[in-house]
């Protein structure tokens, strides 16, 4: 998403309208529960004023960016006016309380269905629902309804149409060709449900289909065992289209595991995951695909690589295939090129603790508690302990920087 900076330090995004709750009157900005897509040249305001028998209140909504200035006092006899330029942003001002950290989704639920873009309502999930959404052809128009759902519950699925008509002799009822049911983990994901995602084979395809989808958890169908698989799309970085396939920010996850996990994958696509090498396999043997790497180090920087003509080799051994990179950002063109130098990971076969495929004269997922292509050893081991960020150790989550801990790692991949 592009953002362009404007006169009171506000961002307004420069492709879409911003989405701002808009409220009339409520005790607290953050207990508004209605939503509205702004003009492109709008951002989110927030009003404080009193009403009519001496109580505060808030005005929430639009307001041309060029006129919209802030008013930062937090008297509660004194006007407030807050001017932001993000969706949602003005759900506090003034003083009043932001949303709780612990907040779950906020999602749009309209119970009576609507034609897309026509609800306004939200609500707020509590923890372990998702965002859902039902599409259903009347009278030759698509209405939705949405709401928040448990996610064990909530399956995106298409069952090839909505029910409709009389049961046939099996007690099951016919079909129309229209109709959808799908859930999804990102605020306001749910103001409609596409049939089509289904039938697509990583989020690349997802991405050149539907490019103003957001970035979350969608549902892929493999193009060779046509297994449906949940996987986390990047819709953001460098163009977007990533499918997710390894994610670790809090060591929540215990990723010294066996073969079997690695295989099978593990971790919750919400947190820490790692999505298993069966299924990019599969996803990555059918395409030329391409490779990103992002990594945050203790004191906060960033760094990335790409490597092209990625793959993962097929079953049991799953040996790794890329190329020499092609772009990196804060790392060294020296550290970037050692995943493809003679003693990298490239054309390697996969070793855990109880699978050795390296070159090593014992086994290097034991040694350093991970599991990788190791070769004789690693300089990259991304699978290997979280440790406190900065903690030098040879078994923690590092890439090429001494051993010391990462805070964060991402690897991913798109079709190019």
């Amino acid at each position: 998403m592009l953002y362009v900076v404007i006169g009171i330090s506000l961002l307004v995004r420069a492709s879409e309208g911003l989405l701002c709750l808009k409220c009339n009157d409520v005790a607290q900005p953050r207990h508004c529960t209605t939503v509205v897509e702004c003009p492109h040249s709008d951002v989110c305001y927030v009003d404080r004023s009193v009403n009519d028998i001496g109580e505060t209140s808030y005005i929430l909504g639009c307001s041309p960016a060029n006129i919209c200035t802030n008013i930062t006092s937090t008297s509660q006899s004194s006007r407030g006016t807050n001017c932001c330029g993000s969706n949602l942003c003005n759900h506090q001002a003034c003083g009043e309380p932001d949303y709780p950290s612990d907040r779950g989704l906020i999602c749009y639920s309209c119970h009576d269905p609507v034609p897309a873009g026509r609800c306004h309502n939200i609500e707020f999930c509590r923890s372990g629902e998702e965002c859902s959404v039902t599409g259903n052809q009347l009278f030759g128009t698509m209405v939705f309804t949405s709401k928040c759902q448990k996610a064990f519950a909530c399956v995106t699925h298409h069952s090839g149409g909505v029910l409709v008509g009389k049961r046939d002799k099996l007690n099951e009822r016919s079909y129309d060709d229209q109709g959808c049911d799908s859930c999804c983990n990102a605020d306001l994901c749910n103001q409609q449900c596409l049939t089509q995602v289904q039938a697509y084979a990583d989020c690349s395809e997802i991405h050149r289909a539907h490019p103003d989808l957001p970035s979350s958890i969608y549902v892929i169908t493999t193009w060779n065992t046509s297994s449906q698989a949940k996987v986390v799309c990047d819709m953001d970085t460098d163009g977007g289209g990533w499918t997710v396939f390894q994610h670790r920010v809090n060591g929540s996850v215990d990723f010294y595991r066996n073969f079997f996990s690695y295989e099978a994958g593990f971790g919750s696509l919400s947190g820490e995951f790692w999505l298993g090498l069966s299924l990019v396999h599969e996803m990555t043997s059918r395409t030329t695909n391409e490779l990103r790497i992002d990594i945050q180090r203790a004191n906060g920087n960033l760094g990335y690589v790409v490597y092209p003509r990625f793959r993962i080799e097929a079953p049991p051994t799953y040996i790794l295939r890329i190329g020499n990179k092609t772009d990196y950002s804060g790392i060294s063109s020296a550290m970037a090129d050692d995943l493809t130098s003679t003693h990298g990971a490239i054309n390697m076969a996969f070793t855990t603790f109880d699978r050795d495929n390296d070159l090593y004269g014992g086994n290097c997922a034991s040694v350093y508690h991970g599991a990788w292509w190791y070769n004789v050893c690693f300089r990259v081991n991304l699978n290997g302990d979280y440790l406190t960020p900065g903690t030098y150790s040879h078994s923690s989550m590092s890439f090429i920087d001494e051993y010391l801990s990462l805070k964060t790692s991402r690897m991913m991949f798109r079709t190019t």
